[in-house]
């Protein structure tokens, strides 16, 4: 690239290389929360545990297990 000669010129490629240094620090803390993220990913859980039971499931069998009726009955 050519340097021009006017102050003004100058000036402002000094404040883009400022912003180069800003841009690239910024991609440096976005790369280390990514993989810091990602490293902390949990297993999702199936179903949660209410009054005791495990509730898995759709909600039409949700009504048969609250009354007491054995899950290898429900269709």
């Amino acid at each position: 690239m050519e340097v021009q000669q006017t102050g003004k010129a100058e000036v402002r490629r000094e404040g883009e290389e400022e912003k180069d240094e800003k841009n690239e620090v910024k991609l440096e803390k976005r790369l280390w929360a990514v993989t810091r993220f990602e490293k902390k990913k949990k297993k999702k859980k199936k179903g949660s545990v209410k009054n005791g039971k495990h509730q898995i499931g759709d909600a039409s069998k949700k009504g048969m297990r609250e009354k007491g009726k054995n899950m290898a009955n429900v269709s």
